[in-house]
């Protein structure tokens, strides 16, 4: 009900505004913003089965998720934070680490809706060599 009445308020202000200076703003372009205001963020998004299968997320899963975007657009995410000119081998490194955290994501919520419980192999903790990024997990994970 309250988020009604903001976007209501909202909505009237940008109106007005876009009739008193007709060349500084289109109207349907508040409109849209407006209106996409109380939409769930993408992470949030991809949070929400996570939470509602009642799967317990690591500390580094929070992290890769937030690089989700520049994963999937082609980005190489930073994970060691060895900045913008580092070697070709750690870029692939990243993108592996990526990966394998992802596919363990995803194995999880597959076998969980599936009615599976038990234990999952956690891929980047059987692969730290290969990524050289060492982590403080086990190398199973409770689903």
């Amino acid at each position: 009900m309250l988020w009604k009445k903001y976007r209501k308020t909202l909505l009237d202000v940008a109106k007005e505004f876009s009739k008193t200076y007709p060349d500084k703003l289109k109207y349907e372009k508040p409109e849209k913003g407006i209106n996409d205001l109380n939409k769930a963020t993408n992470t949030s998004k991809l949070l929400r089965p996570f939470e509602e299968l009642g799967i317990r997320l690591e500390r580094e899963d929070y992290k890769v998720i937030n690089t989700r975007n520049k994963f999937l657009h082609g980005e190489a995410p930073d994970i060691t934070g060895a900045g913008e000119g580092r070697y070709l081998e750690r870029l692939n490194a990243d993108l592996q680490y990526c990966a394998l955290r992802f596919y363990t994501l995803l194995s999880m919520i597959i076998l969980k809706n599936a009615g599976y419980k038990g234990h999952v192999l956690n891929h980047t903790r059987f692969n730290e060599d290969s990524t050289g990024i060492r982590l403080n997990e086990q190398p199973y994970r409770r689903v």
